[in-house]
């Protein structure tokens, strides 16, 4: 009794630590004409959890001959399945869920700190006059955000050539105490509930409805309760 008091006791702590103790966000950004490209890690009490490159250089598998068939299949399923009814239905359960699931949106935004956001932009276009006017525009957008010690706006002119670059490096930290709060103060609530189920109920109808394609079981129903000799 006494181990299991205290590991539930340890449990707690733990899950109080994870909760109260922030995460910290980075991003170390740069784009040019469309592309973007940079890093971004996830920390925590100084332990890198994720680290990531944007994009990622996976690389991409080229799809075979057969693949684009079966997607249209697949597609063709999706859409015959797709019912006016229960998009109605959805919509009206999402509406009934809709005030309990704003306070979820609200903690979200008051969980997260901004550290620090710094953005550079170089801009330069044909037209002079174009230049100079977006030019003044964003000035005066970083002139209402000097006041704001964490976010820098640095807007910089390029005459001589044209499109838009530059970087962007930024370190957010978010708390998920009052984003777990909510979100359990939501599921309190029945249309939430509802909803929750709805979504479960039709996701688990489509993959157990279909069939299967691979295997001995082609061509036959999943769950069937018995088969033909």
């Amino acid at each position: 009794m006494f181990l299991l008091t205290a590991i539930i006791i340890i449990l707690l702590v733990l899950i109080g630590i994870v909760m109260l103790v922030p995460f910290h966000i980075f991003f170390d950004l740069s784009f040019h004409d469309m592309k973007l490209v940079g890093n971004f890690q996830l920390k925590w009490m100084g332990i890198k959890i994720v680290s990531r490159k944007i994009p990622s250089e996976e690389p991409s598998k080229e799809p075979s001959k057969k693949e684009p068939e079966r997607e249209e299949k697949k597609d063709e399923k999706e859409s015959k399945g797709f019912k006016l009814d229960e998009a109605k239905e959805f919509l009206h359960l999402g509406l009934k869920a809709l005030p309990h699931l704003k306070p979820i949106l609200t903690g979200f935004i008051d969980s997260i700190n901004i550290e620090n956001i710094l953005l550079r932009v170089n801009i330069g276009f044909e037209s002079s006059v174009d230049t100079e006017f977006l030019i003044g525009c964003l000035w005066a957008v970083a002139a209402l955000l000097k006041p704001v010690p964490n976010l820098q706006l640095e807007v910089i002119p390029v005459l001589d050539g044209k499109g838009v670059s530059g970087d962007c490096n930024a370190h957010i930290s978010l708390r998920l105490s009052r984003i777990t709060y909510e979100i359990l103060r939501a599921l309190s609530h029945k249309p939430v509930r509802n909803m929750l189920m709805y979504i479960l109920r039709r996701r688990s109808s489509k993959n157990s409805g279909g069939t299967s394609d691979d295997g001995i079981f082609k061509g036959r129903k999943k769950n069937s309760g018995s088969s033909n000799p």
